[in-house]
C-alpha cells in the first residue's frame, strides 16, 4: 500500500558549541566574553512509487536540504566601584553580535526510468523547487548601570543602540532607552512583624525594538530555473519602503510585591500598558506595479492589562512543601 511504500525519511544533526572565557582586572573591574554557535542540518527524502494516486502516477523523489547557523557573541566590562557603606554602583559596559544564516536547497525529480532506483539521476525530469540563502546580522552597544541604596532601594537606567543587516541603511540604526527603580518599603520603615515579611514596590519604562526579516534592506533580484542552460534573473515579487523602520515597543510598568505570614502568602500584582508602533507589514498591491506585495510600516497595537500571581504554601516542614 501507499503507507508502505510512499516513504519519508528525515535526518537531523545539531551541534551546539560555546567558549566562556573571564578575567578579573582587579577588585572592582571584570571582564567576560561569552560565544556561542548552533548549527542544524536537515536533510529530507520524499518517494512517492510508481502508480501512486500523486505525481500522475510516474513517480517522485523530493530531496530537501537544510542547514541553519546561529552564532552569538557577547562581551562586557563589569564595574563595582566601592562606594561607601550604604550605596552600591554595578555598572555594564558591552557589545553584541547575532549572525543567523540558513540555506535550503529542494529538487524534484519526476519519472522513474528504473523502477525502485530512487535517485535524482534515474527520473526523466528534474527540477529545482528551491535554492536561497538568507544572512540576518545585529551588532549592539549597550550600557547598564544601577544604584543601590542599603540593599533596599534601587534605580536602574540603561541604553542600547543596535545596528541591523535587514533594513535600508539610513534607519539601520536606533536607540532604546530603558528606566526601572524599585524600593523595599519593609525593610526601609522596619516594618516587619508576625504576619508582614516583606513589601516592595516597582515600577519602570522601556523601549525596545524589532528589525525585519531578511531581505528587507532593499529590493532584490531573483534567479530563475534556467532555459537551454541558461541561467536568468528576474526582480523580485516584494518591494520595500525606502523609509522602513524597525518596529518600536514602549512598556510602563508598576506593580507590588508581598510576602506575608512567614512566606507562607505570597501576593505578585503588575498593571503594565504596551504600545507597538510602526509594526512592519506586507501589503498586497496590484500586479500592474510589477510587484505582489509592499513592506511598510503601517500599524500602532497597543495592549494594557493587569496580572495577580498568588501562592499559597500549605504544607511547609524540614523535608517537604505544598504549594497552591
Amino acid at each position: 500500500g501507499a503507507a508502505r511504500n510512499n516513504t519519508a525519511t528525515t535526518i537531523e544533526e545539531r551541534i551546539i558549541t560555546g567558549i566562556r572565557l573571564g578575567y578579573k582586572i582587579n577588585k572592582w573591574v571584570n571582564l567576560s566574553y561569552n560565544f556561542g554557535s548552533n548549527s542544524t542540518n536537515l536533510s529530507r527524502d520524499e518517494i512517492t512509487q510508481e502508480f501512486s494516486r500523486a505525481a500522475d502516477g510516474l513517480g517522485r523523489i523530493i530531496e530537501d536540504h537544510y542547514g541553519s547557523n546561529e552564532l552569538q557573541s557577547t562581551f562586557i566590562a563589569s564595574v563595582n566601584p566601592k562606594l561607601g557603606n550604604n550605596f552600591t554602583l554595578d555598572f555594564k559596559l558591552g557589545n553584541d553580535i547575532n549572525q543567523r544564516t540558513s540555506k535550503r536547497q529542494t529538487n524534484t525529480g519526476k519519472d522513474f526510468v528504473v523502477p525502485k532506483i530512487y535517485n535524482l539521476k534515474n527520473t526523466v525530469t528534474q527540477s529545482f523547487d528551491d535554492d536561497s540563502k538568507y544572512k540576518r546580522r545585529i551588532v549592539g552597544f549597550f550600557a547598564d548601570a544601577t544604584l543601590g541604596y542599603t540593599n533596599f532601594a534601587f534605580i536602574n537606567v540603561s541604553a542600547r543602540n543596535d545596528h541591523t543587516s535587514t533594513l535600508p541603511y539610513k534607519n539601520a540604526s536606533d536607540y532604546y532607552p530603558g528606566v526601572s527603580g524599585s524600593l523595599g518599603w519593609t525593610d526601609a520603615l522596619k516594618l516587619k512583624n508576625n504576619w508582614l515579611d516583606y513589601g516592595k514596590i516597582r515600577a519602570g519604562w522601556v523601549k525596545v525594538g524589532n528589525d525585519a526579516p531578511p531581505n528587507n534592506g532593499q529590493d532584490i533580484f531573483v534567479i530563475n530555473q534556467n532555459f537551454l542552460g541558461q541561467p536568468s534573473t528576474s526582480l523580485g515579487s516584494q518591494t520595500i519602503d525606502p523609509n522602513l523602520t524597525p518596529e518600536f515597543t514602549k512598556e510602563l510598568e508598576g506593580g507590588f510585591d508581598l510576602s506575608l505570614f512567614k512566606h507562607r502568602v505570597d501576593i505578585d500584582f503588575t498593571i503594565y500598558r504596551k504600545i507597538t508602533t510602526n509594526l512592519i507589514y506586507a501589503i498586497d498591491v496590484p500586479t500592474t506595479t510589477r510587484y505582489t506585495r509592499f513592506h511598510t510600516n503601517l500599524r500602532t497595537i497597543s495592549n494594557k492589562g493587569l496580572e495577580i500571581a498568588l501562592t499559597a504554601r500549605r504544607v511547609v516542614t524540614n523535608n517537604f512543601s505544598w504549594e497552591i
